[in-house]
């Protein structure tokens, strides 16, 4: 059986990568009513896991990581990567190549698209419209 110290170990270790999880969706641990619609459960549950004093059941936890869109053996246990390898890369044009070497995304790049992903559409234009422009004004 575990310690004591151990489960508080394993528990603040679950918070962290939850936390680093929901940053990286663009939701803040402290949106009990969203993280409340997120997970179908209490804000107040799930603030405990944010904080290190729970941790998701063992049969709730592939759902938990489904919608933070991570791997389950990472937000249970820490198992390197984070989330699941991609599929294809974006080759020196910026044109998306199936099939070739993986695409990753730093931590920036990920925060970025998370928020991009809770945008409205029509923000969402207006993102793409400044990006372009800046895009074309940086050649």
């Amino acid at each position: 059986m575990a310690a004591k110290g151990d489960k508080e170990q394993v528990r603040q270790a679950f918070a962290a990568r939850f936390r680093k999880a929901l940053m990286e969706l663009g939701v803040s641990p402290n949106e009990q009513t969203r993280l409340a619609r997120l997970f179908g459960l209490s804000g107040q549950a799930v603030r405990k896991w944010a904080e290190g004093l729970a941790t998701p059941t063992t049969a709730r936890m592939p759902e938990v990581a489904r919608i933070l869109r991570v791997r389950r053996a990472w937000l249970q246990d820490g198992e390197e990567p984070m989330r699941p390898s991609a599929v294809g890369s974006a080759d020196e044009t910026g044109l998306y190549q199936k099939g070739r070497q993986e695409m990753g995304l730093s931590g920036d790049e990920a925060r970025l698209l998370a928020v991009y992903r809770t945008l409205t559409p029509e923000l969402r234009n207006a993102l793409k419209t400044v990006i372009t422009s800046l895009a074309k004004s940086a050649r």
